[in-house]
Formats: C-alpha cells, sequence, structure tokens
C-alpha cells in the first residue's frame, strides 16, 4: 500500500512539473493585452476585475475600480458580468443612494430608493467604453424605474471629483 501512494506522489509531481514548465513557456511569448501581460493568474480573474484596474480615457487621474469603488453618494454597490455570444462582456456597476433628496416627499410619489446604473461594454479585443447610464428608481410598489440619462459625462463627472448626482 506504502508503495501504491508513493507512486502516486512521484506520478503527480510529474504531471505538475509538466504543467508549470508549459506555463512558464506558454507566458514567454505572451502578447500584451488590454489588462497587461497575459499569465495563468490573470486569465483566473474575473473580468469586472480587469476592467476596474483600467481607467476610462477622459478620466486618467483614477482607475475605474477606484472611482465608483470609492464614490462616497451610494451605499450599496454592486459589479455583475454577463457574455455574450459574440463574445462581448457586459458589466453593470449598480449604486444605490443611502437616502432619498431632502425636501422632496419622494414616498408620497411611490418611490423608495434611487440609484445609477453604468453599463460597460468589453469587445472581445479588448476595448472598453461606458456605452449607457441611468437613473434607478425602487418604488413602493416593487417595481423598478429605469430610465437612461442623456448625459453620461455629467454622471461620470460626478462619480470621477466624488460630487453628488443630482437626479
Amino acid at each position: 500500500m506504502a508503495v501504491r501512494s508513493l507512486f502516486m506522489i512521484a506520478i503527480c509531481c510529474v504531471i505538475w512539473g509538466c504543467a508549470s514548465n508549459e506555463d512558464v513557456e506558454n507566458n514567454k511569448g505572451s502578447k500584451k493585452l488590454v489588462h497587461g501581460e497575459q499569465s495563468s493568474h490573470e486569465q483566473s480573474k474575473s473580468m469586472v476585475s480587469l476592467l476596474k484596474d483600467n481607467k476610462l480615457s477622459d478620466y486618467t487621474n483614477l482607475t475605474i475600480g477606484a472611482a465608483f469603488d470609492s464614490y462616497k453618494f451610494l451605499e450599496k454597490k454592486e459589479w455583475k458580468e454577463s457574455r455574450s455570444q459574440n463574445g462581448k462582456f457586459y458589466i453593470d456597476f449598480t449604486g444605490w443612494a443611502g437616502s432619498l433628496p431632502k425636501g422632496i416627499d419622494s414616498l408620497k410619489s411611490g418611490v423608495s430608493a434611487r440609484g445609477v446604473n453604468v453599463k460597460f461594454v468589453v469587445n472581445p479585443g479588448g476595448e472598453y467604453y461606458v456605452t449607457m447610464i441611468s437613473k434607478l428608481e425602487a418604488r413602493t410598489d416593487g417595481k423598478l424605474n429605469v430610465v437612461p440619462f442623456e448625459d453620461k459625462k455629467r454622471i461620470l463627472d460626478a462619480i470621477y471629483l466624488n460630487k453628488e448626482i443630482v437626479f
């Protein structure tokens, strides 16, 4: 029994050693991608993580992750990704404001919470951009109203400058 166990351990070490050498060989000639050097570690990263590590072309002072995750006017923040059949990734950032604006009787109008959704597209070649930004209104009847903002730049400016979005 001990010989059999020792044999299995030796086989596993040989297989593991070959796989490690193969990974090293594959990475020697890897291409520089939008998300950095290709490696087995980065291949396992989610598309959300890769996007958050990059910067938007008009906002080079902060990474996408730093700007959105540190935006102080949204309390509940969530990132989701999905992949289409054509190879594009869609990444949604959704954030909800902590309280409704003062001076507006929103509950009487049926609004229980407000938030924002930013939809990013990542093309198969690695190019990425913001495709749509929407205002979210959770209603007291359980429905969700989604209304696209016409001025995406105004919302992105507010997020990157850490200023309150005026709904």
